[in-house]
């Protein structure tokens, strides 16, 4: 089962496999108007070209930055040495602080991983 690395409120993920039933048999491209975690990317063909967008910004960030294989990599270093620290309380204030003077979007990842439900 597909696990996406974005995890949000209105997660399409229980009802994925079922909304895959609903697409047509044939298709070269599709609009995704709602990306958010992308539970429904493994359902698409694998050849069809997709166009993703969301509202919240945030999420085209994070799916431009895993597209790339190196830049995933970092990111994932990044929340592992955020989630190392002895004072994980701390440095998860810090990045807070951090994240409203930046508004990063890899920082608000971080937290939200970091975070009790690892919701957005």
């Amino acid at each position: 089962m597909f696990i996406s690395p974005v995890r949000c409120t209105g997660s399409k993920r229980r009802v994925a496999k079922e909304l895959s039933k609903l697409f047509p048999e044939s298709y070269d491209i599709v609009y995704e108007p709602f990306i958010g975690g992308g539970n429904l990317l493994p359902y698409y063909k694998q050849d069809a070209k997709i166009y993703a967008s969301d509202i919240n910004e945030h999420y085209i960030h994070w799916w431009n930055y895993f597209k790339d294989d190196n830049e995933t990599e970092s990111l994932l270093m990044f929340y592992e040495n955020c989630t190392k620290s002895n004072q994980l309380k701390e440095h998860y204030y810090e990045l807070r602080k951090l994240y409203n003077l930046t508004k990063s979007s890899i920082i608000l990842f971080t937290l939200s991983y970091m975070s009790m439900n690892n919701l957005i």
